[in-house]
């Protein structure tokens, strides 16, 4: 079991799972396959929990595979260069905002009720509870979203270097010139 552990941190376990279905005579099967450059156009994107966004993929025995993300939109909002990613999914849109290479703060705002003067339901998932600002901007996100006509909740990751009101500003109008909604 230690070796296995040992091995998985040393190699990608695609080629370990081809190495041992190697070894012990068995034939290759489509998982193995997935990972051939003629099937595979690039290879599966392997980030760490701890791995911040835009770094060189790691591969260890606490990393995680996720799929491909979506290419950041690069801008720069009050001096510091920040990525914007925007994912749409089928009950959710995830917006990702960093400017220190990682997901920061996440929180999750919603749309209560369907009347004509709705309520909005901001809540830290993780990260900084004591500022107000970042609850602030996620509000004005599900604000601006809902008036586009979605009903969608949305998962909002800030990494910030500072939450001042003109930085969260450029964060919203960065955001909403690459919506999916």
């Amino acid at each position: 079991m230690a070796e296995e552990v040992r091995n998985a941190g040393e190699e990608n376990s695609g080629e370990r799972s081809r190495r041992e279905r190697t070894e012990e005579g068995g034939a290759r099967d489509s998982a193995v396959m997935m990972h051939s450059p003629t099937l595979w156009p690039s290879p599966p994107l392997i980030l760490s929990a701890s791995a911040p966004i835009g770094s060189s993929p790691s591969v260890g025995a606490a990393s995680l595979r996720l799929c491909m993300l979506p290419t950041p939109s690069i801008c720069t909002v009050q001096g510091n260069k920040t990525q914007i990613i925007v994912m749409s999914y089928e009950d959710h849109f995830q917006v990702i905002a960093t400017q220190i290479g990682t997901m920061g703060t996440i929180l999750h705002a919603r749309k209560e009720g369907v009347s004509i003067n709705p309520t909005f339901n901001v809540s830290v998932i993780f990260g900084k509870r004591d500022e107000p600002m970042l609850a602030a901007c996620a509000r004005q996100l599900i604000e601006k979203i809902s008036l586009s006509g979605s009903s969608k909740p949305l998962v909002l990751s800030l990494g910030l270097k500072d939450h001042s009101k003109e930085t969260l500003k450029g964060i919203i109008s960065a955001v909403m010139d690459n919506g999916l909604w």
